[in-house]
C-alpha cells in the first residue's frame, strides 16, 4: 500500500526511499465499505469489476490489500477515533488460540475467516494471486552493486543533462545514490591520486530535512571542494542520507548545487585539463520533483485525519526523499 500514486513514468515498479513500490494503477479491496449487506458479494463484485478495469487497459496486474477489521467489524469505522474503538473491541490474537486458531475463534471471527476463504477461492478460478515477495523478486537487487569507470562516465555525462534518475537495462540510480558515488570516487582521487577502477554504489536516500529554497551560485576552487568530501563522505556512511547542505570555503550550498559541481571536477580529471573553479549552481531538486505528487503541501481528505493535523510535515519530507526515486529494472 505504500506510496500509492507516486509517479511512475511509465515504469511496472519504482524505488522509492530503498522501498519497491509496484506502480499498478488500480487497487482494490477486498472489504466492503459499505456493509451492513452481503459482503462476500461486495468483495467478489469489487475485484471483478477492477479486474475488468485492467483488462479493459490491456492490462493484468491488480493490487489488492484487506483492512481485516472492516471485513469484519461493523460500521462505521471512517475516522481515526472509531477504527481504535473497533481495534480495541475487536481485535483477535493469533497466540490466544494456539493450534487451530480458526475453529478455536468465536464465532464472530470464523465467519470472517470462511467468508474471507470462499472470496479468495471463487477468485482463483480466474486469477494468481502474488505475494509481494514474489513480485519483488523479479526485479534486480539494489543492495551491493559495484559499477566500473566507464558506467560511471555514463552517468556523469547522464547528469551534466539532468538531476534526475539515471537507469539502462541492467542498472538505475537515484539521485541519491549516484551523489554517494561521485563523493567517494572524487575522496579516492583527492587523497590517493587515483580513481578507483570501481565504485560502490550505497543506498543512499534523500536528505533527513527539508531543503532550504534556492540559494545563489557559489563560484569554489576546486581543492576547497575537494577537502570537503571526506567529511561528507563519512557522514553519508553514518546517516545513509545525502546532506542537506554543504559549507565550502565559507559559502552554504545544496547538494544538486554541489553535486553539479562534482560532475564537472571528474570530466576536468578524466579529459583534462583540470578544472580550477568551479561554479556550483542550479536546483536542488530532482526532475522528478516537478511530479504533482511531490508538489503536495498538505493532506485534503477531512473527516480522515484529525482537524488540526495538516500533514505538511510529510508532504515536504516526501518532496526531498525524490531524490530517491528511481525506476526498478526487471530481472
Amino acid at each position: 500500500m505504500g506510496y500509492v500514486g507516486a509517479p511512475a513514468r511509465g515504469h511496472s515498479a519504482i524505488w522509492f526511499c530503498n522501498s519497491l513500490v509496484p506502480t499498478v494503477e488500480n487497487i482494490v479491496a477486498l472489504e466492503s465499505f459499505h456493509a451492513p449487506g452481503d459482503r462476500e458479494k461486495v468483495a467478489r463484485t469489487n475485484l471483478d469489476n477492477a479486474l475488468a478495469k485492467q483488462k479493459a487497459l490491456g492490462k493484468d496486474v491488480l493490487r489488492v490489500f484487506l483492512h481485516s477489521y472492516k471485513y469484519y467489524a461493523e460500521p462505521p469505522y471512517d475516522r481515526l477515533t472509531q477504527t481504535l474503538e473497533i481495534y480495541k473491541r475487536d481485535d483477535y490474537y493469533f497466540e490466544d488460540y494456539p493450534g487451530d486458531y480458526v475453529r478455536q475463534a468465536p464465532e464472530q471471527f470464523k465467519e470472517s475467516f470462511e467468508r474471507f476463504k470462499r472470496t479468495i477461492r471463487y477468485h482463483r478460478r480466474n486469477s494468481e494471486f502474488v505475494t509481494f515477495s514474489q513480485y519483488r523478486n523479479e526485479y534486480r537487487e539494489i543492495q551491493g552493486v559495484w559499477i566500473d569507470l566507464p558506467e560511471i562516465d555514463g552517468l556523469c555525462r547522464f547528469l551534466e543533462r539532468s538531476l534526475d534518475a539515471y537507469s539502462t537495462a541492467t542498472l538505475s540510480l537515484s539521485p541519491a545514490e549516484a551523489f554517494g558515488v561521485l563523493i567517494r570516487v572524487l575522496r579516492t582521487w583527492h587523497e590517493t591520486g587515483h580513481l578507483p577502477t570501481k565504485a560502490f554504489v550505497r543506498t543512499v536516500i534523500g536528505p533527513l530535512a527539508p531543503i532550504p529554497e534556492q540559494r545563489a551560485d557559489v563560484t569554489a576552487k576546486t581543492s576547497e571542494i575537494l577537502k570537503t568530501l571526506a567529511p561528507v563522505d563519512r557522514e553519508l556512511d553514518l546517516t545513509i542520507a545525502v546532506p542537506q547542505s554543504t559549507v565550502i570555503a565559507g559559502s552554504t550550498v545544496g547538494p544538486g548545487q554541489l553535486l553539479r559541481g562534482l560532475v564537472k571536477i571528474y570530466f576536468g580529471i578524466r579529459a583534462s585539463p583540470r578544472v580550477e573553479k568551479v561554479v556550483l549552481a542550479g536546483a536542488d531538486l530532482p526532475e522528478i520533483a516537478k511530479e504533482p505528487y511531490f508538489l503536495e503541501k498538505g493532506f485534503t481528505r477531512k473527516g480522515l485525519f484529525p482537524d488540526d493535523f495538516t500533514g505538511k510535515n510529510i508532504c515536504a519530507m516526501s518532496r526531498v526523499q525524490s531524490w530517491s526515486w528511481k525506476p526498478a529494472v526487471r530481472l
